[in-house]
């Protein structure tokens, strides 16, 4: 595809685009910068490759630092292919493969040329007229410094480096490092020579995108984070709660569970979304499994996306409580996917969670637990604004689970927090009761619709989860400890 017939040059890694209005301006200079290992060179090597193979447009990388070899072999997989399919339509020059034979103070004096901007101009001008190049990479920029010494000089250098590549209309991407808190470059002077700056972090073992200059139009705002893997750099953005309403509906479904239909006089609204909070062994996930049930049975296709037991684990808990997940998995009613809770990436499994979600009308994830170690109390409850009001937005309702850190007792500031965005919450506790511990379930919220207060106990049965009677006589139930009113205590005390 010829520069003149679009508006976008596509960057070549996946996602990104979306962020910045479909790629960058023809023509222009953009920095990708970043610590040593955050993916600056295998950014630079997908976006020549994927122009050459994806859109017949003609690359070059000069490579300043690492040699031919490294590029090719650590490089995305989409530069070996195009080098395959396409031979010739991606070169490489290796400068690096020069200085390795000359000492820092040679290059510095200008004994040699191959960090001398005016002969990288000249070698470039060569390329372009007989490979008809349009795109170029160029790693490692900042080893030029060491040519021109002070910050003048290296300054002017590299503005007439990056004035020569807007006339050859080429479009370009220069690798940076940072290695101070605060700057986008090595030296502080690379970034005023860019038309966009693309910053790639690390922070808590998550790989974020940030980007802090765009010319030419405007950008999607949040915190896009990415995944580096054999194939290359996968970029996921931010998701955002939804403004979609044509998935919201006045019309109830029943949970799945008897008592919790009675206690919301006939169920949840059709694309709520439902917190399950309780201790370990408690049933949360027992609830979530009599959920997706309830649903398939009744034609309703769900899925039950779990971090912790696989298929033939949830198929054996499931049928402990006589429900046979087995024929409606194979009908296609029920799914069931395990995920990874190792280095789990938020924003990716939220569009995956999304993915999954197509054509389905229930979905129960177990637990958010899984989350903490990537996500922070606040960061937490974003998330789960965004993929609920997504979920909701399509019709789907959607089951959460949460083990409450406290055995006994109030929840804590972060559980309190998560259940202001659910739609509805169902509280499980262990108490106390004559030196025996019970169960109870409430229902402490119930957005739009009346529901019954009580605090009642419950038994997990081989026919499910069985809701009893309100704990008659008793207060402070939720507080693990429930004592008889101070009224019968008195009367006890002076019959």
């Amino acid at each position: 595809m010829n520069e003149k017939n679009r508006d976008r040059v596509p960057t070549g890694v996946e996602g990104l685009d979306e962020i910045i209005d479909g790629g960058f301006m023809p023509g222009s200079i953009n920095l990708v910068s970043g610590e040593a290992g955050s993916g600056k060179t295998m950014f630079a090597a997908a976006f020549v490759a994927s122009g050459a193979l994806k859109y017949n447009e003609n690359g070059l990388i000069i490579t300043l630092e690492e040699d031919r070899d490294g590029i090719i072999n650590n490089g995305p997989e989409i530069l070996r292919k195009a080098m395959k399919k396409k031979p010739g339509a991606v070169s490489i020059f290796d400068i690096s493969a020069m200085r390795r034979v000359m000492t820092t103070s040679e290059e510095s004096k200008g004994i040699t040329s191959a960090l001398d901007v005016e002969v990288l101009k000249e070698m470039i001008g060569k390329w372009i007229k007989e490979k008809n190049i349009r795109r170029i990479a160029i790693d490692g920029i900042a080893s030029i410094a060491i040519r021109y010494g002070s910050e003048p000089h290296f300054r002017s250098a590299l503005f007439k480096l990056a004035a020569y590549l807007r006339q050859t209309g080429a479009t370009s991407v220069l690798t940076v490092e940072v290695n101070e808190k605060g700057r986008l470059s090595r030296y502080g002077v690379e970034e005023f020579v860019g038309d966009s700056i693309i910053l790639l972090t690390r922070e808590n073992g998550t790989r974020g995108i940030r980007i802090p200059k765009f010319r030419g139009s405007g950008i999607l705002p949040g915190h896009h984070t990415f995944i580096i893997d054999k194939n290359g750099i996968w970029v996921y953005r931010e998701l955002y709660p939804s403004k979609q309403t044509k998935g919201l509906s006045r019309k109830k479904e029943r949970f799945g569970i008897v008592g919790i239909d009675e206690m919301t006089n006939g169920g949840f609204y059709r694309g709520d979304s439902t917190l399950v909070v309780g201790n370990a062994g408690t049933g949360k996930t027992i609830f979530g499994l009599q959920f997706l049930y309830a649903g398939a049975i009744n034609g309703e296709p769900g899925i039950f996306i779990s971090f912790e037991e696989g298929t033939k684990e949830l198929q054996r808990i499931a049928a402990g409580i006589g429900m046979d997940f087995k024929e409606l998995i194979g009908s296609g009613l029920i799914e069931i996917k395990f995920m990874q809770q190792k280095n789990l990436e938020p924003n990716r499994h939220a569009w995956d969670i999304l993915a999954l979600s197509e054509r389905k009308k229930r979905v129960v994830i177990d637990s958010l637990n899984d989350y903490s170690p990537a996500l922070s109390g606040d960061g937490m409850r974003k998330y789960l604004l965004a993929l609920t009001s997504n979920l909701k937005s399509r019709g789907v309702s959607s089951v959460f689970t949460m083990e409450s850190e406290r055995f006994m007792g109030e929840l804590t500031e972060t559980e309190s927090k998560l259940t202001f965005v659910a739609d509805n919450v169902i509280l499980l506790k262990y108490v106390e009761i004559k030196s025996e511990i019970k169960k109870s379930i409430s229902v402490l919220k119930m957005r739009g619709s009346d529901f019954d207060h009580s605090i009642r106990n419950f038994r997990i049965t081989a026919k499910g989860i069985i809701v009893g009677e309100k704990f008659e006589g008793m207060e402070r139930v939720l507080s693990g400890t429930p004592n008889a009113p101070m009224a019968q205590r008195m009367q006890r005390f002076f019959g």
